[in-house]
This record gives C-alpha cells, sequence and structure tokens, in this order.
C-alpha cells in the first residue's frame, strides 16, 4: 500500500500542475499530526529522499513549524545531520519560550479584564494551542491576539495602557484618528513596554466580509491554559470557522495556518468531514472552509470521501485552491508571500471571491481601498476622505512597479 507522504506531493501535482521539494514534502508529513503509524512511516520515506537538510531548516523557518517538523522526525526516529539538527532544535526551543511567555501574559490579561467586568476573547495563540495541540512547543506564536466589542475598545485600550502597553502607531488612538480605525479597521497593534511582547486588539474578527457581528456565548468557551487558569476563545465549530477565514485571508501563504485547521478535523471520516463542513461554511465562512480542506486534501492528505467532487464542482474554489498551491510551490517554498512577484497580489484578488454575490465584492473593495494607516499618512481633511481611493490606487501602482510586482524588495524573506 503506497503511503500518503508520497500521495501527498502527487495528489497536489496531478491536480494543479506544481510539484514540490522532497524536503518540503517531509514538511508537509510531519504536520499531519497527530503521529499514528501510518504518518511516521510516510515521515520516514520523506525522509529518505531528502537531499538538502538545510533546504528543510529554510522551510520551516518560513512557515514556523519547527515545533511539529522536530516532533514528526522524532516520532518517526529521523535523525537529520548534526549541524542541521542543532538549527532547528534551538529554533524549536526559542519558539517554545516565545510561546510559554505569551501564555503567560494571555493569562495575566485574562484576569485583567475579567476583574475590569469586560469581555475578552483570546484568538488563536495559547487559547489554541491548549486546544489543539496541548503542548506549546508545537505550535509558533507570535503575538497575543485579543477580541473586544466594538462598544468596549474605549475601555480596554484604557486597560491596555494601565497594564503596560503602548500603540505601535499612536494614530490609533488619538482622538481625532481614533474613529478612522475604529470605522474602516480591524484591528490596533500594541506593545507591551520593554518587552518583545506584542498584542493585537481586535474589535472585528476580520476585515474580510465574512464573521461579520457581534460573539454570541453559543460560540464561545473556556480553555485551561495551565492548572487553574483559564481564558474564554473561540469554541467549536465558531473557531474553525475563524481559523479557516483567517487562513484564506492570507491566501494560505504560511502553513502553520492550514496545521492549525487540519488538527481540528476529523481525520479518516470522510463522513464527519462533510458534516462538519455543511456545519461551518453556514457561520458565514463563504468559500475559506471548501478552500481549506481542498488544501488539507492536496497537502496533508486529508481524506473528504465525496464532498471532495462536491467541493470540485465550484469553478470558483478551484481557482481559490490553485492560486494558494502556486504561492507555496517553487521560490514560495523559502520565500514569503510578498517577496514574490505579484505574490500579494494574488492574495488580494482571492479575497475578492470567498463570499458571494456584489455586496462581498464591494465590501471587500472598501476594505482594500479605505485603509486606516494610510489615510491617516495621507494627510487628507476629513471632508476629502471621499478622494482617498484615488490616493490608494495610485501608491499602490507605484509600489508594485518599483518593487517589479512585489510588495517588499527581493531580500525580504
Amino acid at each position: 500500500m503506497q503511503a500518503r507522504g508520497t500521495a501527498t506531493a502527487l495528489s497536489a501535482q496531478n491536480t494543479v500542475g506544481v510539484s514540490f521539494s522532497p524536503e518540503f514534502r517531509l514538511m508537509l508529513v510531519c504536520l499531519r499530526f497527530p503521529f499514528g503509524d501510518e504518518e511516521i512511516a510516510a515521515i520516514r520515506e520523506a525522509a529518505a529522499a531528502v537531499l538538502e537538510w538545510h533546504h528543510l531548516v529554510a522551510i520551516g523557518e518560513r512557515h514556523r513549524v519547527f515545533g511539529l517538523l522536530l516532533r514528526g522526525l522524532a516520532s518517526a526516529k529521523v535523525r537529520p545531520p548534526d549541524d542541521v539538527s542543532a538549527i532547528m532544535q534551538n529554533a524549536a526551543s526559542k519558539q517554545a519560550r516565545q510561546a510559554m511567555m505569551l501564555a503567560l501574559e494571555t493569562m495575566r490579561l485574562g484576569r485583567i479584564f475579567y476583574d475590569a467586568g469586560l469581555q475578552a476573547v483570546f484568538l488563536k495563540g495559547a487559547a489554541l494551542t491548549a486546544l489543539a495541540f496541548n503542548d506549546a512547543s508545537l505550535r509558533h506564536s507570535k503575538d497575543v491576539d485579543l477580541w473586544v466589542p466594538p462598544s468596549q475598545v474605549a475601555a480596554a485600550v484604557k486597560i491596555l495602557q494601565t497594564a503596560g502597553y503602548e500603540p505601535e502607531d499612536p494614530h490609533t488612538i488619538s482622538p481625532e484618528h481614533q474613529d478612522v480605525w475604529l470605522r474602516y479597521g480591524k484591528a490596533m497593534d500594541w506593545r507591551r513596554t520593554g518587552t518583545n511582547i506584542f498584542l493585537e486588539l481586535h474589535w472585528r474578527l476580520t476585515d474580510l466580509p465574512l464573521l461579520r457581528g457581534e460573539l454570541q456565548p453559543a460560540a464561545l468557551q473556556q480553555v485551561e491554559i495551565a492548572p487553574g487558569s483559564s481564558v474564554t476563545t473561540l469554541g467549536g465549530d465558531a473557531l474553525l470557522a475563524y481559523l479557516c477565514v483567517h487562513g484564506a485571508s492570507h491566501g494560505w501563504g504560511r502553513l502553520k495556518w492550514l496545521a492549525d485547521v487540519y488538527v481540528l478535523l476529523p481525520h479518516n471520516d470522510p463522513a464527519a468531514v462533510m458534516a462538519t463542513y455543511h456545519r461551518v461554511k453556514d457561520l458565514d465562512a463563504g468559500r475559506s472552509v471548501g478552500q481549506a480542506l481542498l488544501l488539507c486534501h492536496d497537502l496533508l492528505s486529508l481524506d473528504l470521501g465525496t464532498l471532495q467532487q462536491e467541493l470540485q464542482k465550484d469553478a470558483t474554489l478551484q481557482y481559490l485552491r490553485k492560486s494558494a498551491l502556486r504561492l507555496l510551490s517553487g521560490g514560495g517554498e523559502t520565500r514569503e508571500v510578498d517577496a514574490q512577484p505579484f505574490g500579494s497580489t494574488s492574495v488580494y484578488l482571492s479575497r475578492f471571491l470567498l463570499g458571494s454575490g456584489t455586496r462581498a465584492v464591494l465590501s471587500e473593495l472598501r476594505t482594500w481601498t479605505y485603509r486606516p494607516d494610510e489615510i491617516v499618512e495621507s494627510r487628507l481633511p476629513r471632508p476629502l476622505f471621499f478622494l482617498f481611493p484615488i490616493v490608494r490606487v495610485g501608491s499602490w501602482l507605484a509600489s508594485r512597479a518599483k518593487h517589479r510586482g512585489r510588495t517588499a524588495p527581493q531580500a525580504t524573506k
């Protein structure tokens, strides 16, 4: 019987005409957590084909999956060359320390907001790690994502300032510009003074025309991050819907996001996967759920059963699927999306297709056009905000021309 590790690469190649290096294929099978006998056999088979172990290191850094990569190799008793193993161990240890630091900060902020009587919902981060992996060393975390109702943003700002945070951009909380951020943005970036702890204060789950509205109690759950310390996070189908929309909004350009979705799905049970799909797609998640499942099939060998044929009938989903896979193939294995020629442009275009109908397209166009940071930087008087789309389109075209289709210079990784 053919191991699923080989089938993974062939599935993507045969379906959309992309191919991956042996090192990338090894990374993919190490994302299929938890590891059973079939996954371990696939890891060993994929590792036997690896030629450039330092390329694997570059892939792990790009996709921020050193924890899962090392756990997969250890489970399969695969030992990389000593110099490569040392690099990966160091990166995984750094990732684990960062995750623990953010977990402690999440608990601290959870207590502060609870004592203040404010609703605080922690997205991804330590809460997701506890729910999905139950091991801080397995999942990379960059910052704390905290959602509050729009009506509580002003109070949350005061709490964060008292808790030692300052905004990355002071304009976000200035009296003359705060309403611009609240109207056109989804979050404010903060940093705890004197530390490397970053936080995003959300009042919208996403800047896509999806997952709109207040979070209802039924969509929330308590998760214990450490013995005796729990925080509120998204629950069940709401969590899966959010992760799918979040990943799709970034074009699935970093595979740690797909690993988050995969671990929450039922494995080896196509009927349960289909039931999950039909529940979650009705939570205002658009096509992001179907796209995520197809990518889990192509890259992580998730068995979709008859759902695969159902999803493949949607031509738009097929385009979204191909767009994501192409961002990951070739130079995309080690280059960030915004460093690929027209990589970010591909993501922008795909965002218009995640919803349905004219209203969704217009909403996404408004999101793309009215960027709160650029509105503030433009220094347009408030009565002239309606002219900002002209400024935005001009600056976007100039940037793409300057960097030959990239958002950032080619040296960016």
